[in-house]
């Protein structure tokens, strides 16, 4: 018989209501938390949501999906494993403004729901597999020719030099590429001319 997975409770709370449900991912980074205002007042800084997948009764799966979709209403989200983690909604965005979050459910009982919630952040990357980065680094936003071998090293370089922000998380890999065309195309010339990068497919 198999054993059945545990999945932690994940805790939503607003000024006006909290909500209960099961975590089967979710991601987070400091770099888009902010601060929660607690009465006139603001309390410890936490990291960012970036992604959530969490089931639940349809009520509170609804009402935790329209939260999200609602920028000026502060959500704290508690994960219950073994070292409790709490995040905000993103604030932080490239026009100052806070990011908003695109939500999809689909029924898998009466009365249950699954939420998958992705923030809307230039770069973000549910997934960071070095084929998901190859088809971000060769895509509209990039013009720099690469070779496919390329990646696992290019990933490393913007890794540690904070062009990839590696999110943490429960039962993801999440990141978000921030590395900027101009420093890509140096990226890669400096690995060609230092004999990292080899002109060989």
């Amino acid at each position: 018989m198999a054993k059945e997975i545990e999945l932690p409770p994940l805790i939503v709370k607003t000024a006006k209501s909290e909500f209960r449900l099961r975590c089967h991912a979710a991601a987070w980074a400091r770099e888009y938390g902010c601060r929660l205002k607690l009465r006139r007042r603001y309390g410890p800084e936490y990291p960012g949501l970036l992604m959530l997948s969490a089931t639940g009764p349809d009520t509170a799966v609804k009402s935790v999906r329209a939260t999200l979709y609602q920028p000026d209403v502060e959500a704290e989200f508690v994960l219950e494993s073994d070292t409790i983690e709490r995040m905000l909604k993103t604030k932080i965005a490239s026009d100052s403004k806070p990011v908003t979050y695109s939500a999809a459910v689909t029924k898998l009982a009466p009365g249950v729901i699954h939420l998958v919630a992705l923030a809307k952040i230039p770069g973000l990357m549910p997934n960071m597999s070095d084929d998901h980065l190859w088809a971000e680094l060769t895509g509209p936003r990039y013009t720099t020719p690469l070779l496919r071998n390329w990646i696992p090293w290019l990933k490393r370089r913007m890794t540690d030099d904070g062009g990839i922000i590696v999110a943490s998380g429960f039962a993801a890999t999440v990141g978000v590429l921030k590395t900027e065309p101009e420093a890509l195309d140096a990226l890669a010339t400096l690995g060609v001319k230092e004999g990292y990068l080899r002109m060989v497919a």
